[in-house]
């Protein structure tokens, strides 16, 4: 038999168990090394995202502002998630408590670790008089920062190639970053990454979204890039762990957790810069929303907020003060 034939044969023998590398993008051994440092550079741009506090949920839409501070380059501090409804925020009462052993924990072993802020997610459409008493709890220990979206474009991520992109169409992933939306892209990392070598990474400190990229890279350079789709493992890696949408930012807030705080803004309720181009404290009625205490914090200032009524002294007039005031108008301040 002659060479050419045994060379066919051997080929045919050999291809299906070449199934799974021949399904991938074309590559050779001479842009390998292209590849996987391409791969290296994405990750590393995504891996200076991952220090900074973000909402986490494709599925929790926030509030929209164009004020406030960045988050990329925050103050790292937990993200709680605030009610989905109105009458429903039992995941609060755990988060606060957890939050509170972990403080007591810390100021048993470093004394001289400065507090973390507490970044609160709260959905726009959902009231807040409620959930105001866990929130006083709150601002009584912590420093509060509630975190909106920028109205800016999405952060610019990597094109994904067309078959992740049909994979993902209309998918709303409703874990947090991180390994818990991670999961929910199984099926398309799965059939990314086909490559059978066996790579070892540092795991002294855990194995988290640092660690997942630095295997990616090191597999395919292990496998010289046969079965592994760099492509597709980095939009995999920038959907599972980056931030979504918008740029989010962050709006100090500031509540009345003392009497003397809260009876200034039952004082000086309402919204009128007539009587004080920058009022110290502001009220709002009980049906007011996130969205109504964004729009109070967008200014210049920051007031301290309070849910409550107002001080009915003698000059009070209830068809005029206490109707404008409950709908977001002026209203004369009394009782001073």
């Amino acid at each position: 038999m002659s060479r050419t034939p045994m060379l066919v044969r051997a080929l045919a023998l050999a291809l299906p168990f070449c199934g799974a590398a021949l399904t991938q993008p074309a590559i050779t051994l001479g842009t390998c090394g292209e590849q996987v440092e391409r791969m290296r550079r994405s990750f590393a741009d995504l891996e200076a995202r991952l220090g900074s506090p973000h909402v986490q949920r494709e599925d929790w839409p926030l509030p929209v502002s164009s004020a406030g501070a960045p988050m990329h380059g925050a103050k790292p501090g937990p993200v709680l998630y605030g009610p989905t409804s109105d009458h429903e925020w039992p995941e609060l009462a755990r988060a606060v408590a957890a939050l509170e052993d972990e403080r007591r924990l810390w100021r048993g072993w470093d004394d001289a670790r400065p507090p973390e802020p507490i970044y609160l997610a709260l959905r726009s459409d959902v009231r807040l008089d409620k959930h105001w008493p866990a929130l006083q709890r709150l601002a009584a220990e912590w420093e509060l920062r509630l975190v909106v979206t920028a109205p800016e474009p999405a952060i610019p991520r990597p094109i994904a190639p067309g078959w992740v992109r049909e994979a993902l169409a209309g998918r709303t992933l409703t874990g947090q970053a991180g390994f818990d939306r991670f999961e929910e892209l199984r099926d398309v990392w799965a059939k990314a990454d086909t490559c059978p070598a066996t790579v070892h990474v540092d795991t002294q400190f855990g194995f988290g979204p640092r660690q997942m990229m630095t295997l990616w890279a090191e597999r395919a350079e292990v496998c010289h890039c046969f079965s592994i789709d760099e492509e597709a493992l980095i939009a995999v890696a920038w959907r599972a762990f980056a931030p979504q949408g918008a740029p989010q930012r962050w709006l100090p807030l500031k509540i009345a957790v003392n009497e003397a705080a809260r009876h200034r803004a039952e004082r000086e309720f309402g919204t009128d810069s007539v009587y004080s181009e920058d009022p110290t404290a502001m009220l709002l009625p009980g049906a007011a929303t996130v969205e109504r205490l964004v729009a109070l914090l967008t200014r210049d200032h920051t007031p301290t907020i309070h849910f409550g009524t107002p001080n009915r002294g003698p000059l009070f007039d209830p068809l005029f003060d206490y109707t404008a005031w409950a709908n977001g108008k002026s209203g004369r301040r009394r009782g001073r």
